[in-house]
């Protein structure tokens, strides 16, 4: 069974266990009002509350999407200023071997 398999049911268990176990009501106070509501329907309404929220955080905007450029800022010249004693992809000064290291490798 792999990861994900497993992960899926043990969370739909979890969440299972804790709907059967609220059963009991619970009283809420909305500005004037007091509304009595299963524990069971008010954690189902937040999880799936929560469910949709966290989409829409997550969605990106076609405004986003369409202002970024893939690319930003591509030089049209490239300067060739290759030398032999830097690395050719990082450009950073090439290490040198000691003579130790030389041996050790030989």
């Amino acid at each position: 069974m792999s990861f994900k398999t497993f992960f899926i049911v043990a969370v739909s268990v979890f969440i299972t266990v804790l709907f059967m176990q609220n059963t009991d009501e619970a009283n809420f106070k909305i500005v004037l009002t007091n509304i009595s509501v299963s524990k069971t329907v008010m954690l189902a309404l937040v999880l799936v509350l929560g469910f949709i929220l966290g989409l829409m955080a997550g969605k990106k905007t076609v405004l986003e999407t369409k202002t970024k450029q893939p690319y930003p800022n591509i030089p049209l010249e490239i300067e060739n200023t290759y030398n032999e004693d830097q690395d050719y992809i990082t450009m950073n000064p090439k290490k040198k071997l000691s003579n130790e290291d030389r041996d050790y490798i030989n």
